[in-house]
């Protein structure tokens, strides 16, 4: 029963914004008033982000912890630390195996293929699409997940973690929106619009703010904890 309430809530949250990204993306940066808004489109984002992260993720993260403790629990691992890191290291392993093997084989090809269909965009366009723009798109959420990821996996608990996601996945939907679903703008829309321009500067230094604080973070763990690198906490 915990698990399907968890469930239902981490939908809601991150359904209603990602809901709020893609609404607040085309009233302000492309400057819609709310009539003509792309309902298509903003059903797609709300759809997506609810599925993908209130369930997938929950599933997907919670395959990490038995991860962990069999590479941990390795002999090569432990010839590799201290022992005193390896109660440490279950947020190094998850960040790594959720931004290195779930984003690139799974998520994006989930969020170009899914989005894409939602809006009635042939397969072989989001496909092209996401070939085009396949390295940019990684590069991007490397920068802006990983050091949020390593944070969550760290600080973060087991139940919560999701939630955090659904929330920097506001940043991220809006960025992901303006710069790679090209398709859906009106030819009326100019990037070099102010409202576009704002925004996006709003939405990179956010991001930066978001790396700053992970940073800041792990470097006070560091601090506190003097385990040198060891500074991830398993939970």
């Amino acid at each position: 029963m915990a698990w399907r309430a968890t469930i239902k809530k981490d939908t809601a949250i991150a359904g209603l914004l990602g809901l709020s990204a893609d609404m607040f993306t085309q009233t302000v940066c492309e400057n819609k008033p709310l009539s003509s808004i792309d309902k298509q489109r903003t059903l797609a984002i709300t759809l997506f982000s609810g599925a993908y992260l209130g369930i997938a993720c929950n599933y997907i993260y919670s395959l990490y912890p038995a991860l962990s403790s069999s590479i941990v629990q390795s002999n090569f691992f432990r010839k590799m630390l201290p022992r005193y890191c390896e109660t440490r290291s279950a947020g190094v392993i998850s960040t790594v195996a959720d931004n290195f093997v779930h984003v690139p084989m799974l998520y994006l090809p989930s969020y170009f293929l899914a989005v894409g269909t939602l809006q009635g965009v042939p397969v072989n366009n989001s496909i092209r699409e996401m070939q085009d723009s396949w390295w940019t798109t990684l590069g991007s959420c490397w920068v802006f997940w990983v050091p949020f990821m390593a944070v969550n996996f760290a600080f973060v608990p087991p139940t919560q973690r999701v939630k955090a996601v659904a929330g920097a996945n506001f940043c991220w939907t809006m960025l992901a929106l303006l710069r790679y679903t090209t398709t859906c703008l009106e030819p009326s829309v100019s990037y070099n619009s102010p409202h576009y321009m704002f925004l996006e500067r709003f939405l990179v230094y956010l991001a930066m703010a978001i790396m700053l604080l992970s940073a800041v973070i792990a470097w006070q763990e560091m601090v506190r904890v003097r385990l040198g690198p060891c500074i991830l906490r398993s939970y």
